[in-house]
């Protein structure tokens, strides 16, 4: 009798589990288009829910779905289609091309300021539009462009107020010569640091030729591939304005890593134990007890400094700013069946980490264009304005101010010594540096000022 009961009991659960198997099951299917070729990473999803999954390179999926489940199934290029699943475990769907949306051919602006199809060129091609460049809000084009193109390496080199980037395609090329591409606007070659001075807002599209597609169109100048930039020339209808404002902070990310253990000192005693010299950017002194120590030799008036013998957090670091980037673009665009114009101004205000640097670029362009039957005329012209006040950075040895800085003692109150001019102890008399110079003095003292005219016109 009890075996009879667990037998029962056994069927009924094994009948559950054929049920509930029935209801959930695993479909595997195949994604094609109209020619009988595969979709790669076509979309598909259990119309309704969350349950979705991708198809692999050859359009092959799994998804576990229900009776009475809809798929749908879409990718790139193609319309949607909702397949019912019905009791089939596997499906085979044909996609229709999408008539909208669809990619346009590329065009790229190349030597003489031709526009030609990419594809005539014979080589691959990336072409990263007006829209992606802008989507990040970036102060500047390679900004922009960063993170867009394999191949395409964009790296700051310093924080200055010009922006300076190293820019390689491909890797490098030459251990002694140069790597950098070649830049082209609107068919025009320029100096690559030009590209900093393009309004990112202005760019209809921008073409990234490799070294062969480069050295095709330009020669030996695109041996290291080439940054073709082209900018918009307006639209038809109605006069459209766009304004827009940006900032950007910059700070340091980060210092070499120092001891803060040992104050200034480079002598030693008779027992050979370390001696506290304050006249000394070195730290090789007595280790930091907290004990008030003097600070350089006495002044005139007999007055002397004197400091907590012991390490100041981030005062080296606190020595420099928090760079900031205000830029400001506003443009008209428009035209009518056969007229095009666009008018742009940017100004962009930069305040370096550095303190005191400063540099403010203006920029205005002006590009139009005519159709006279089978002829066009287009013309671009771009003014360029810089002033820039920085300090001389190349004075080497003990004088260059970021190794001032960076040697500078823990203990050494250095953002106090700023006001070199009216602090006692900050003057070039008064610092206590026998062997350097106050590092704020010299940012004051030792500036280049810089006023550039740029005009480009095609």
């Amino acid at each position: 009798m009890l075996m009879r009961r667990f037998l029962s009991l056994f069927t009924m659960l094994m009948l559950c589990g054929v049920l509930a198997f029935a209801q959930n099951r695993v479909v595997t299917g195949k994604v094609i288009d109209k020619d009988g070729k595969e979709v790669p990473f076509a979309s598909v999803k259990v119309k309704g829910s969350t349950n979705g999954v991708s198809a692999d390179a050859n359009g092959v999926y799994s998804i576990r779905v229900k009776n009475g489940d809809v798929l749908t199934i879409s990718g790139a290029g193609f319309k949607t289609v909702d397949v019912a699943v019905e009791n089939q475990t596997s499906l085979l769907t044909s996609l229709e091309g999408s008539t909208t949306g669809e990619i346009k051919e590329v065009v790229v602006t190349t030597a003489l300021n031709r526009r030609v199809n990419a594809k005539s060129i014979g080589t691959p091609i990336t072409t990263v539009g007006g829209d992606d460049v802008t989507r990040v809000k970036a102060v500047n084009v390679q900004n922009g462009l960063t993170a867009k193109v394999a191949g395409l390496s964009i790296i700051s080199t310093n924080n200055n107020v010009f922006g300076d980037t190293r820019i390689t395609i491909r890797g490098i090329r030459s251990l002694t010569g140069n790597n950098q591409p070649l830049l082209v606007i609107d068919g025009v070659p320029v100096a690559l640091d030009l590209i900093s001075s393009v309004a990112p807002n202005d760019v209809q599209d921008i073409s990234i030729l490799k070294s062969n597609a480069a050295a095709i169109l330009y020669g030996q100048d695109g041996a290291n591939g080439a940054i073709v930039v082209t900018t918009k020339r307006g639209n038809k209808g109605k006069p459209t304005v766009n304004f827009s404002m940006t900032a950007q902070f910059d700070k340091i990310s980060y210092f070499p890593k120092l001891q803060n253990e040992f104050g200034s000192g480079e002598t030693e005693d008779a027992n050979g134990l370390a001696v506290y010299d304050f006249f000394t950017n070195n730290s090789f002194g007595p280790r930091f007890d907290g004990s008030m120590v003097p600070l350089g030799h006495p002044l005139q008036g007999g007055q002397q400094l004197f400091v907590p013998y012991s390490n100041i957090p981030n005062e080296r670091a606190n020595f420099f700013n928090t760079g900031v980037t205000l830029q400001t673009d506003i443009s008209v665009s428009g035209g009518d069946e056969k007229s095009r114009f666009l008018v742009s101004a940017q100004d962009a205000n930069i305040k370096g980490v550095m303190p005191n640097d400063r540099n403010r670029r203006t920029s205005f362009r002006f590009n139009g264009s005519r159709d006279f039957n089978k002829l066009s005329i287009g013309f671009n012209v771009n003014y360029i304005l810089q002033n820039s006040n920085v300090v001389n950075q190349n004075r080497g040895a003990f004088d260059d101010i970021y190794t001032s800085v960076i040697k500078t003692a823990g203990h050494v109150p250095l953002t106090s010594l700023k006001d070199w001019r009216n602090n006692p102890y900050a003057t070039a008399d008064g610092y206590y540096g026998y062997f350097q110079y106050n590092p704020y003095m010299l940012i004051d003292i030792d500036r280049t000022n810089t006023r550039t005219h740029r005009l480009i016109a095609s």
